[in-house]
């Protein structure tokens, strides 16, 4: 692949790529890049290798991750999927990951094999913030520069779609876990009235509907929708107290939260993730069991000490409601 832009310079670097620096977008970016470094950490993606490419992305647009720059990022606190990825991936695999407006820009990509494909998945969505590529021996991330202009949004973007690469690994145990439930149609109306009444969304194409119900719904975009909840929970939400945070987050998940006038005036991608939270409590059990434990995970809720806070706290509550009455 070849990036040639003649109204920029070239910065030649040791990969196949020739890097655009675009200066206006990227100082723009740099003003809120300060890398604060969450992740989900019950997911499949190390949080080293997203700290890496985050640093990377404040100067360049496009990066290349050899098998063994991936593999360098192992440790005994590796989730087992990113270990299996590392085992069972070719070993002149590679992830490239470009930074850029994937339609105005998609020029710039020269001698690309994949430019038609890229192109051609974001002129069905051109608000759509993120999107990996798969293939044999490579994975391409492409990061929409339109649509992710933040910090945050590009933390969340990152993991979502690294998550996309590790999860084929998942062991059979924890991809029997999760039930491939249909959607009914009553489902579909929910949504379909949901996204029409109360977020005032216009449903422009069927293509547009479908890629909302599979993100909600399918097995594949799963966990990579959960690894988007627990972004949110840390990045989003200004409250240090974890047990606080988890009983704010419980509060959300309510038919009269989602259809108040607070949940409509969050912005996203908050709002996306809590009724992603909401649409597994209500239709999904399994699911939701495991988005309940990573979510729990994410907070330092797991451990002994967190769940006797929990415990606690539920106590203190309960008692509150007595008093009322």
């Amino acid at each position: 692949m070849k990036y040639n832009n003649p109204n920029h310079p070239i910065i030649r670097g040791q990969s196949i790529y020739q890097i655009i620096n675009f200066d206006s977008k990227r100082s723009k970016f740099n003003e809120c890049f300060n890398l604060i470094m969450e992740h989900a950490t019950g997911l499949f993606t190390p949080g080293s290798l997203l700290y890496e490419i985050k640093s990377k992305l404040k100067d360049t647009q496009f990066i290349e991750i050899s098998y063994n720059e991936l593999c360098s990022h192992l440790s005994i606190n590796s989730h087992k999927n990113f270990k299996n990825a590392c085992q069972k991936l070719p070993k002149n695999y590679k992830i490239y990951i470009l930074y850029f407006d994937p339609i105005k820009e998609i020029k710039y990509l020269h001698e690309c094999p994949e430019k038609q494909i890229i192109y051609g998945e974001f002129i069905k969505n051109e608000f759509l913030p993120a999107a990996r590529f798969a293939f044999k021996s490579k994975s391409i991330i492409v990061i929409n520069s339109k649509v992710v202009k933040d910090e945050n949004r590009l933390e969340q973007a990152l993991d979502h779609e690294l998550n996309h690469v590790f999860e084929p690994f998942l062991n059979d145990n924890d991809n029997d876990s999760i039930d491939e439930d249909k959607i009914s149609s009553k489902i579909e109306l929910y949504i379909e009235k949901y996204l029409i009444d109360e977020l005032g969304i216009k449903i422009s194409s069927k293509e547009e509907f479908k890629d909302y119900t599979e993100h909600m719904f399918s097995r594949n975009e799963f966990y990579e929708m959960l690894s988007d909840l627990c972004n949110v929970l840390s990045l989003y939400f200004d409250e240090k107290d974890s047990v606080k945070l988890f009983q704010k987050f419980e509060s959300m998940l309510t038919e009269s939260y989602i259809n108040s006038n607070n949940f409509k005036q969050l912005e996203e991608p908050i709002r996306g993730s809590i009724l992603f939270a909401y649409t597994c409590k209500r239709f999904l059990p399994k699911r939701w069991k495991i988005v309940l434990s990573k979510v729990k995970e994410q907070l330092n809720l797991n451990s002994l000490s967190g769940s006797v806070k929990l415990f606690i706290n539920k106590i203190k509550e309960n008692f509150k409601k007595l008093l009322k009455k």
